[in-house]
């Protein structure tokens, strides 16, 4: 199964339509009722305990960043990891991450915003630490 943790209104999850296995969807409660064949949608609020047990992957897209803040990132990074099966889930993680030297003038900006904001950066090395400490590994 390829779980999407906020995954809105499936625009993700539709690209693997078709694929084998399942597919699913996580969002607030305005996804219920949806209805795409071959689409799973289950109303969850992913800081709370991950309902959807070893999965083959966990999707995470413009989750963690600044308005979580360090602890609220790692909860909901933890929660996921307590429902991975070991060896076998991968949790696939897709930010916006601020290059170390030389961003471009969009990077800057949004990296500013994020430093304003709880002291987030966006850097690869926050990513890292803050994935380490919710027990997963970098790969």
């Amino acid at each position: 199964m390829f779980v999407d943790a906020r995954g809105g209104f499936g625009h993700q999850a539709k690209l693997l339509k078709g694929a084998p296995g399942r597919v699913g969807v996580q969002d607030l409660a305005q996804m219920e009722g949806e209805d795409i064949p071959g689409i799973e949608f289950q109303v969850h609020k992913f800081n709370q305990e991950q309902p959807a047990e070893s999965a083959r992957a966990y999707y995470l897209r413009f989750v963690i960043h600044h308005d979580y803040g360090f602890d609220g990132n790692l909860e909901i990074l933890a929660n996921i990891r307590k429902a991975m099966k070991p060896g076998y889930s991968r949790l696939l993680v897709n930010e916006c991450i601020i290059p170390e030297q030389t961003p471009s003038r969009f990077m800057t900006i949004a990296g500013m915003s994020m430093m304003s904001l709880e002291g987030w950066k966006g850097r690869r090395g926050q990513y890292r630490e803050l994935l380490e400490a919710a027990g997963l590994k970098v790969g």
